[in-house]
């Protein structure tokens, strides 16, 4: 049952459960699980592991989501969580994986409000960056190497150019001039 000031709130995005949460402060699974999601990106971890300990994830997890909706002490419930996200970790590292890089390249928009415009290497690579981005208070703007190619593919004239000058770069956008203002030859 919710208490004043709490909140409804999914308990993933993919468990299509929800459970009451506490507005008045945050707990510490949940800054660990938003820590190593920002760095390895969202639910990438578990992908990384052994399915042995993936299995033991899974129902560690399934174990606390039903601890959660049976509204009883979470303490230990979040101990265990915390333990399982480590070793998540722990073993992702052993076995040569590594954390989601920082953008591929970036940099500052023209238009301040768009903030830092970052190309990535896919939407996973993107979400962590832009959760990166909020947790750290500044403004970015994702552009994934998929995104920017299928930008590229729809302009046909710029296309065209490179075709024809296979060394040109793009320096600067400007607006085009309007047909009407185009001097006759």
């Amino acid at each position: 049952m919710a208490m004043n000031g709490d909140y409804l709130a999914p308990i993933s995005d993919t468990a299509g459960s929800w459970v009451w949460r506490s507005q008045s402060g945050r707990r510490a699974v949940d800054d660990v699980v938003s820590d190593l999601e920002r760095r390895w990106g969202f639910d990438r971890l578990p992908r990384l592991v052994s399915p042995a300990l993936r299995e033991r994830f899974v129902a560690a997890q399934d174990m606390h989501r039903q601890a959660t909706m049976e509204g009883v002490d979470l303490a230990e419930m979040d101990s265990m969580m915390i333990r399982a996200w480590r070793a998540l970790e722990a073993e992702a590292i052993a076995r040569g994986e590594t954390e989601l890089p920082g953008a591929v390249v970036a940099w500052q928009a023209e238009e301040p409000e768009r903030g830092t415009i970052c190309l990535c290497l896919d939407d996973e690579h993107a979400q962590a960056l832009l959760a990166r981005a909020k947790a750290e208070g500044w403004n970015a703007e994702a552009w994934t190497l998929v995104e920017v190619g299928r930008v590229l593919a729809a302009s046909s004239s710029l296309w065209e150019v490179k075709q024809a000058f296979p060394m040109a770069t793009v320096q600067s956008k400007r607006k085009a001039m309007p047909q009407d203002d185009i001097p006759p030859l």
